[in-house]
């Protein structure tokens, strides 16, 4: 089956929302009410153009089955990053029936890129 890596656009919110619930399941830290997740849709809507923000999906037969994020984050300079700076790679998750093919891989190295 074809993948496509892309970044993520508005209409993916709820995916994304999706994929971070399976992410949390999967560290066992799920808990509390489900506050956190319309926090985390209006979140993701509020970031998916800011230019220091890349969030990307892995769409499979029409539908988002993994993604990562980076975020640029301000850090002192480093002799790997003589100008400081540097990014924080999270969210990275695929829905489980889709794992072992690559895809949460792809969304990292699109994310890298």
């Amino acid at each position: 089956m074809t993948s496509q890596v892309r970044r993520a656009q508005h209409g993916d919110e709820d995916a994304l929302v999706e994929l971070r619930a399976e992410m949390f399941r999967a560290m066992d830290v799920l808990g509390g009410d489900d506050t956190w997740r319309s926090n985390a849709r209006r979140w993701f809507e509020q970031h998916l153009n800011d230019p220091g923000c890349g969030i990307f999906v892995v769409i499979e037969s029409g539908r988002v089955v993994a993604c990562a994020m980076g975020l640029l984050r301000d850090a002192a300079p480093s002799p790997t990053s003589p100008d400081g700076g540097d990014v924080l790679i999270s969210n990275v998750c695929t829905v489980p029936e889709h794992r072992g093919r690559g895809h949460g891989r792809a969304a990292f190295e699109a994310v890298v890129h």
